[in-house]
């Protein structure tokens, strides 16, 4: 018999991973009481994400809206222009940074909550389509984070560079 036809290494166990079939169970009865322990907490966690994300941007909207009453309190108050610009500049950017932390916020917990819902779909109706689904928003979840570190990293690297730059530059000026 040739080492093609023969499916079984020297051992006796087939050479191939193979695929569970169908109606048989993947999962034992621990991982399932992990998973349906851990489901509530998932959902749970990711509707504070949701309040949260929606009191982010909420923050960010009126941080914008109230630029004008602001531009009004510091010309009353002031009655010179540094403070108008400058204050309705910071408003701005303070506004999109949150409204854009909101975003950020809510993506997660999208993930979270679905992770959640889907591991309770399995667990009352045993489709395996449900646990697939729970799976691929974990996965989705951590591939998310993962990007959101790296660009952490990114960006911590780059304000470091450009803030030891700008320090050496001021030091040759004469301001330090």
């Amino acid at each position: 018999m040739s080492d093609m036809s023969n499916t079984l290494d020297g051992y006796g166990v087939s050479s191939t991973l193979e695929k569970p079939r169908a109606g048989q169970r993947t999962l034992t009865d621990t991982m399932l009481a992990y998973l349906n322990g851990a489901s509530p907490w998932l959902r749970f966690v990711g509707i504070l994400g949701f309040i949260y994300a929606g009191l982010t941007v909420l923050g960010g909207l009126l941080s914008l809206l109230f630029i004008p009453v602001m531009d009004e309190l510091w010309n009353g108050m002031a009655g010179f222009g540094f403070f108008d610009d400058f204050w309705g500049l910071i408003g701005v950017w303070w506004g999109v940074f949150y409204i854009a932390m909101g975003v950020i916020i809510f993506i997660p917990s999208l993930f979270t909550y679905r992770f959640g819902e889907k591991i309770r779909g399995y667990s009352r109706t045993g489709a395996d389509v449900d646990l697939e689904l729970a799976f691929r928003n974990n996965k989705s979840l951590w591939k998310f984070y993962g990007i959101l570190f790296i660009l952490s990293i990114a960006i911590t690297i780059l304000v470091t560079v450009v803030g030891v730059l700008a320090m050496v530059a001021l030091a040759f000026e004469g301001f330090l």
